[in-house]
């Protein structure tokens, strides 16, 4: 054991702890005062001055005395005199902002009057359409839906088009005649092919099939042929014509809506012809040559075989007709590359004035669907 009275090395080995403990005392930070108290105790008091590197070693000269150090160890635990790293780190974190604690939606809505909601809920049962209401309106919708589906198939309902009906031939007076120019667009699905059946108003015409064949004609009194009569071949459009109506007869094909034309001698390929129904001849350059219709006139006392003109047909009942070219058109089947047939029809009687309603259809055809007079 060391001198008791020597006071420069006093010997700490009865406070125990690590051997390896510098024989000069305890280390302490240099950023913190060491100051003995007034009372003249050795309970020392810690002053934090900066919280710098504190693994910086201590000046030794600088440092407390031995004695001091001794009687300064039970102190060194008073966690309130200095502050620790940790706590350091803890007060050097910002606070986490706080998120509201609802929408401005939700507050407006938690801050309404109850009164007004109960009139926004009244408000929106008003507006509702009663579920009988909105079945009514919507059977109704269906029912117009499935009258103008029917009106437009039917051919009753073509549109506003200007040539979608048009006055009968009669009763115009004598010398009045009104015709459609050949390049008048017709109206909508007014045009026919080969095989094919439409209605329009009171009529259903369907194309049978052309033929390259000879007119005859056959007395009416008797309705025998007379062979003398036969013309040179011409171009036929045999087509059927139906009475669709359900009250009223009347006659859908005659001669003179065939042979309608001014001047009425007019005939062949004459241009100066005022006709409305006329065989259009389409070249290769499309080039187009019209051929008037073969010209019979309705004062007289033959008819054409197979044309049954002026046949009334009852509601319901159907006849087959023809509409025949002039024999000019031999000139141009040639060097024909289609066919557009301009056909007046009757279409049906107009109730209130009794007088017949026309209009046109077109019957589109190319040169490998004519058959021969043989196939007839």
């Amino acid at each position: 054991m060391a001198n008791p009275s020597d006071d420069s090395k006093p010997d700490f080995s009865f406070l125990g702890g690590d051997d390896s403990a510098p024989a000069d005392g305890p280390e302490f930070p240099d950023d913190l005062n060491f100051q003995p108290s007034e009372s003249g105790d050795a309970a020392p008091t810690f002053d934090s001055v900066d919280a710098g590197n504190r693994d910086e070693q201590p000046d030794p000269g600088s440092g407390p005395s031995a004695g001091e150090a001794a009687n300064a160890m039970p102190a060194a635990e008073e966690p309130a005199a200095m502050t620790p790293r940790s706590e350091q780190k803890k007060k050097s974190r910002k606070p986490a902002k706080k998120r509201p604690a609802s929408r401005a939606g939700n507050s407006e809505s938690a801050t309404e009057p109850a009164e007004q909601q109960a009139d926004r809920a009244a408000t929106s049962d008003a507006d509702t359409v009663p579920r009988s209401r909105f079945n009514a309106l919507l059977g109704y919708a269906a029912a117009l839906t499935l009258l103008f589906l029917y009106l437009l198939v039917s051919g009753r309902l073509s549109g506003t088009h200007s040539l979608e009906s048009l006055p009968d031939i009669k009763p115009l007076e004598p010398g009045q005649f009104q015709s459609v120019p050949a390049d008048a667009a017709l109206p909508r699905n007014h045009e026919l092919r080969l095989g094919e059946s439409r209605r329009f108003g009171d009529v259903v015409i369907t194309a049978n099939r052309v033929v390259l064949a000879p007119l005859d004609f056959e007395r009416m009194s008797d309705q025998k042929v007379v062979p003398e009569m036969r013309t040179r071949p011409v171009l036929q459009l045999q087509f059927t014509v139906e009475n669709a109506a359900t009250d009223l007869g009347f006659a859908p094909y005659d001669v003179g809506l065939m042979s309608y034309r001014s001047p009425e001698a007019g005939e062949g390929v004459d241009d100066e012809v005022l006709a409305s129904s006329a065989l259009y001849v389409h070249d290769s350059s499309d080039e187009v040559v019209r051929v008037l219709n073969y010209l019979h006139a309705a004062e007289s006392s033959f008819d054409i075989s197979g044309q049954h003109s002026s046949q009334v047909l009852a509601p319901g009942e159907s006849t087959s007709t023809l509409i025949a070219s002039s024999d000019a058109v031999g000139e141009y089947t040639s060097k024909a590359a289609s066919y557009r047939w301009r056909i007046h029809i009757r279409k049906g009687i107009n109730r209130e004035s009794r007088q017949g309603v026309t209009t046109l259809v077109e019957v589109c055809f190319s040169p490998d669907e004519i058959s021969s007079g043989d196939d007839a």
